[in-house]
């Protein structure tokens, strides 16, 4: 008897959703957790950053509306973080973003007037 209820219970598969010990919902929805992603198609040079919370697309920054410094300055690490905390701050369209990275960023000619 013991053989069958050890061959039972190896047959058994878990789910995430139904075992007890992996009830982390609360923790998922408790936590917000915001990512940049750069898009560039193959052998253009149309780069799009996608802000993601969570797993939500939340902001598309276009590189067409941008010039080649400030597209240059955004793919490095420090346009990376300059990207998420302007987002954080509460910049949430693109006319805002120019202005700020325009006003902001101390680079020579990467915005023209």
């Amino acid at each position: 008897m013991q053989k069958d209820t050890v061959e039972a219970d190896l047959n058994k598969h878990f789910s995430r959703y139904e075992d007890p010990l992996w009830d982390d919902t609360e923790e998922e929805n408790s936590k917000k957790m915001i990512r940049v992603k750069v898009i560039s198609p193959r052998g253009a040079e149309k780069y799009k950053w996608k802000i993601y919370e969570n797993t939500i697309v939340t902001l598309t920054i276009e590189g067409k509306y941008l010039n080649k410094g400030q597209i240059n300055y955004l793919l490095t690490p420090t346009g990376m973080n300059f990207i998420l905390s302007s987002y954080k701050a509460g910049i949430n369209t693109m006319n805002k973003f120019k202005k700020l990275l325009c006003s902001e960023v101390n680079v020579k000619d990467i915005c023209k007037k």
